[in-house]
């Protein structure tokens, strides 16, 4: 490959740039090009192993001689695709597929933001994950992790992606002439107090088609329609259009203008030196924030680039010079990746681009540059540029990110956890290259043993040549003489013991269960593999958080999908300090675990708190989880102080019905121990109540079965008091009775005629008030 000896001195990778120049970068980039080579080649072979591609394959399963090459060991030999490579790919991003759908995902607030604000974050977080972004979270999240598998490494973009559509709107004569009266009303109220009579009110139909008002009417129509203002000098165009067609005669007209289609977080997975790029230094550790430069390569026609120069305003003189002279691959990135035509072509290794092909002839090959730079008082910030490696004296734009973060939009992954560079370790091709080739070997040797067996060479006398032994065929001596079949050895079986014991070690090197592999070593590799993922998915979410809380519309009574939750939140809602994590337990796939696990905490850790300290709505979010987390955010509030509430809402709905002459009923489902203290302090808090509530009453005696109900059902349910006293068999002499007990027994003993007021008062058969919290 062919580049430059020394790179300048401003573009040294240890020194921010100072004075930014086109060219420059060109030569850095060029210089990482080539300074990858061997990546490249290393890249193609991988590719290679993992779709079974060897020279002379012919994809028939047999070997096949040519005009100018026999084929080895013979012709007709097998030639087994052995798909290991493959296989083991499979299982990884299998595995990955139920780490995203199953994963859990956490919001922990820093200290300087409240537990509210990051349960109203996971929420938004749901919303955007579960719904506008769910294809691209499964696609490009397996993606990610199956590219670094093939290559060592892969980038994961997350970027703010807002899409415009165009649509027709309809505005009528009196909609104008509606709008010119509003205004001019508006107008008189801010000057005069006086009230304008209907008789006296002009026609503004006709007012507002008057040439004469041309230019207000035309500010009034992109005023009352923002989606024609939103498209420029375009919307006046249209605005001015609909107009002339409403003086025409015609009662309404048509303007299109711009909606927005979708405005929300994006993220794609990018292969190395196929769709993104960057110095062969760059760092995994740091989450490529040590990195110079990181660069994109897109495959664009020239009616994206027209489309994108009038949107972001791009540099004239640049598209011209682009579309004119740049069709097809750069000149800079052809010269230096010759050998490898499949280089940033956007597609994928072993897609060349061919001379006459439909890249060459029709698209351009626009690069996205980020890098670190220094600004003019010294300051080092992260610049976003689009160019052409062909244009050395001109962008289409430069300009410092807008994102707060300040951060590249790529998040890394790695196959090696133990590696620094990025471009370092292993991969799944490398690591099973000779294992596939030895398979290979075996099955091949199988199948043309089984070929002699099945077709033997047969020896005899030269006369017998013409003689073809077959089922049913008849055979007829020559002065005697019978051909023989050549005898071979029978198989012995050591080649299936040969191929068993490459794929026990290759098992045992991914960490998959074998014989050599126990269950529980097994488990741990796999759940090693699954964190080391979830730690750049990670990463994903949050870089995804951080643009929500720069970026996200309002969002009003949107629905979370796959589940009967609504989320009203906008930007400002969800700004503070967060930590996110996605994790996901691979024990949790085996359903014997499970349960086991489950009953472990039900009867185990439980059993000791006899209190009910214990917050369970994390154990019950977690068990849902494992098998459905859809099921999970249907069926459970999202934060504590939302169950409490929840509880506490339904409390008092139930003590209203009954204060009203209702009855409600105790259901499975019910938060028994918050129902029933919820209830106990409502009244303890309001005398009303206490005075309504009246020994020998109908109102009385539904309280007093409904507080039963909830008292017994929690004392029943597993962990209560009652599955304490089957295990202990004696009553805790220590335990103090509950709020909501101490009231269900002054209302058993509260005599006819006598309010609950009074009875706490001081009545005969008042019960000492001093009840401990009953907690969930």
């Amino acid at each position: 490959m062919s580049f430059p000896v020394t790179l300048p001195e401003e573009t040294q990778p240890e020194q921010p740039l100072t004075n930014w120049s086109p060219e420059d970068a060109i030569i850095e980039m060029q210089c990482a090009c080539a300074d990858a080579g061997w990546f490249l080649k290393q890249m193609q072979r991988n590719e290679q192993t993992r779709t079974c591609w060897w020279p002379g394959k012919t994809g028939t399963g047999k070997k096949e001689k040519t005009a100018g090459k026999d084929a080895k060991p013979f012709n007709g030999a097998a030639d087994h695709e052995v798909r290991r490579t493959q296989t083991v790919i499979n299982r990884r991003n299998a595995m990955r597929v139920a780490g995203i759908a199953r994963g859990a995902l956490d919001v922990t607030p820093l200290p300087s933001t409240g537990a509210r604000d990051a349960g109203l974050m996971k929420q938004v977080l749901r919303y955007y994950l579960n719904g506008p972004m769910k294809t691209e979270v499964f696609t490009q999240g397996v993606r990610a992790g199956s590219y670094a598998d093939r290559y060592r490494c892969s980038l994961m973009y997350v970027g703010w992606k807002e899409e415009r559509g165009v649509e027709p709107v309809k505005v009528t004569k009196t909609q104008l002439g509606g709008w010119l009266q509003q205004q001019m009303i508006a107008a008189q109220s801010e000057t005069s107090t006086g009230m304008v009579m209907q008789s006296e009110m002009p026609d503004y139909v006709s007012m507002v088609l008057q040439e004469d008002r041309e230019a207000e009417t035309i500010q009034l129509m992109l005023q009352m329609l923002p989606g024609v203002k939103a498209r420029g000098p375009e919307g006046v165009t249209q605005a001015k259009a609909a107009l002339v067609k409403l003086r025409g005669g015609a009662e309404e007209a048509v303007a299109h203008g711009s909606y927005v289609k979708r405005s929300s977080p994006t993220w794609e997975a990018l292969e190395p030196f196929v769709e993104v790029f960057f110095p062969p230094t760059a760092m995994m550790e740091d989450g490529m924030e040590s990195c110079r430069w990181i660069a994109r390569v897109k495959w664009r026609n020239a009616q994206w680039i027209r489309e994108q120069a009038a949107i972001h305003g791009w540099n004239k003189k640049w598209v011209d010079k682009v579309l004119k002279d740049c069709r097809g691959r750069s000149q800079m990135f052809g010269k230096n990746l010759a050998a490898m035509p499949w280089a940033l072509n956007g597609a994928g290794v072993g897609w060349g681009v061919r001379v006459n092909s439909e890249t060459h002839n029709h698209l351009y090959q626009i690069v996205e540059l980020w890098d670190r730079s220094m600004t003019s008082d010294g300051l080092t910030g992260t610049y976003y540029t689009v160019m052409h490696a062909d244009v050395k004296d001109m962008v289409a734009e430069r300009k410092l990110r807008e994102d707060w973060d300040g951060a590249y939009p790529f998040v890394p992954f790695s196959f090696s956890i133990d590696e620094k560079l990025l471009l370092a370790g292993d991969s799944v091709p490398e690591a099973t290259m000779t294992d596939q080739q030895s398979i290979k070997a075996q099955r091949d040797s199988r199948t043309d043993a089984a070929a002699f067996t099945t077709f033997p060479t047969w020896t005899g006398d030269p006369e017998l040549a013409g003689m073809r032994p077959a089922p049913g065929v008849f055979l007829p001596n020559v002065r005697g003489k019978v051909p023989e079949a050549l005898q071979l050895p029978p198989p012995d079986g050591r080649s299936i013991e040969i191929e068993n014991a490459v794929l026990d070690a290759s098992d045992e090197f991914f960490g998959f269960e074998s014989k050599r592999m126990p269950a529980a070593v097994a488990m741990m590799m796999g759940q090693a593999d699954m964190d080391w993922f979830m730690a750049s998915y990670s990463q994903c979410v949050a870089r995804t958080a951080k643009l929500i809380q720069q970026y996200s519309p309002p969002l009003k009574d949107a629905q979370i999908t796959g589940t009967q939750e609504f989320v009203t939140a906008n930007a400002e809602d969800v700004r503070g300090g967060f930590q996110f994590l996605v994790s996901f337990n691979v024990m949790s796939l085996d359903v014997k675990w499970l349960k086991e696990n489950l009953s472990l905490i039900k009867d185990t850790i439980l059993t000791f708190d006899n209190r009910g300290d214990v917050n369970t709505l994390p154990i019950l979010e977690y068990a849902f989880n494992q098998f459905d987390p859809g099921l999970a955010a249907r069926c459970l509030p999202q934060t504590r102080e939302t169950a409490q509430r929840q509880t506490l809402d339904a409390a008092r709905t139930a003590l209203t019905d009954i204060l009203t002459g209702g009855a409600p009923e105790v259901t499975q489902g019910m938060d028994f121990g918050g129902m029933a203290q919820a209830i106990a302090d409502e009244i303890q808090r309001s005398p009303l109540r206490q005075q309504v509530i009246v020994g020998g009453t109908q109102i009385c005696d539904v309280l007093t079965s409904y507080l039963a109900g909830l008292v017994n059902s929690f004392k029943n349910q597993p962990g209560g008091e009652n599955a304490q006293i089957g295990r202990t068999m004696t009553e805790d002499p220590l335990r103090q009775p509950s709020a909501a007990e101490q009231l269900l027994m002054q209302l058993k003993t509260l005599p006819d005629g006598v309010s609950l007021a009074q009875m706490m008062m001081g009545r005969p058969g008042a019960v000492p008030q001093q009840p401990p919290q009953m907690q969930q």
